[in-house]
């Protein structure tokens, strides 16, 4: 049975919230402009992703029980609240709770282009003229590798097996 959750984000649009049982991605995007979330939203929506829109970290935190596949976050959420915590500060607790969760930080402020690396975040993008293609792309690649390691995982678990029951033909015939 599926449980099902009702929200009522910052700007008072109510969203119902559901693990997809399908093999669609369930994608949060967590951003303080609401235009380009919805923007964002919309477009990962058409490609056939779940896709819940907060507009602060610590209004995401409260769901990340749903495990999230990606979450796409915006590095600076404090345009609305100063108070809220930057990308950094809420990628570290996606982490702690959810460690399979990927993460893209997006952001505008262009000298993050010098950072090869946010720590816990698996993709930094900056938001231009071409983001939301690098977005996409990113969230293929992302998925790609998540299977490709989920085979990787199956493939050496059956070569073991293989080599189990091929040490043990060999020591059974040498009983023999």
């Amino acid at each position: 049975m599926e449980t099902v959750t009702f929200i009522q984000d910052y700007y008072g649009n109510k969203n119902v919230i559901s693990k997809a049982k399908s093999k669609d991605s369930l994608i949060f995007v967590i951003d303080d402009s609401k235009l380009y979330s919805s923007i964002l939203s919309g477009t990962l929506k058409r490609k056939g992703h779940n896709v819940y829109t907060f507009s602060s970290g610590e209004e995401a935190m409260d769901y990340m029980q749903l495990n999230p596949d990606i979450v796409i976050i915006d590095y600076h959420l404090d345009g609305i609240n100063p108070h809220n915590n930057k990308a950094n500060v809420i990628c570290k607790s996606i982490k702690e709770s959810n460690p399979l969760t990927k993460i893209i930080v997006i952001t505008s402020d262009k000298k993050f282009k010098k950072i090869k690396s946010l720590l816990y975040a698996n993709s930094l993008i900056i938001k231009d003229s071409d983001a939301l293609r690098k977005i996409s792309k990113s969230i293929s690649f992302l998925q790609y590798d998540a299977n490709y390691l989920a085979s990787q995982s199956l493939r050496t678990r059956f070569l073991k097996v293989i080599r189990f029951l091929i040490v043990l033909f060999l020591f059974s015939f040498t009983l023999l």
